[in-house]
């Protein structure tokens, strides 16, 4: 496991772990009920999928096959970071 400054991973040491995952807060506060994270995942979704679509365009994609594999890509980026919080939910004490 990857740690800075004692902090690892997507916010394991807590809401003030300023070197992890910028959307690691939001997926813990939605694994942990807090609903009202979800338009800021959504933003980060929207961010990530933004980037992966740049890199798709310099790859080559273009029309549908660009949006649609940006917007899978983050998905599964989405997804991989909830399941993180939420497997690291009962070793973080939240």
């Amino acid at each position: 496991m990857i740690s800075v400054a004692g902090m690892s991973g997507l916010g394991d040491a807590g809401a003030s772990c300023a070197p992890c995952l910028p959307s690691g807060d939001s997926a813990r506060r939605i694994v942990n009920g807090d609903w009202s994270a979800l338009p800021t995942a959504t933003m980060h979704w929207l961010g990530r999928s933004a980037l992966i679509g740049v890199g798709l365009a310099i790859a080559g994609l273009r029309g549908k096959q660009l949006v649609k594999g940006a917007l899978l890509g983050a998905t599964a980026i989405e997804a991989f970071v909830l399941t993180w919080a939420a497997t690291r939910k009962g070793a973080t004490g939240t």
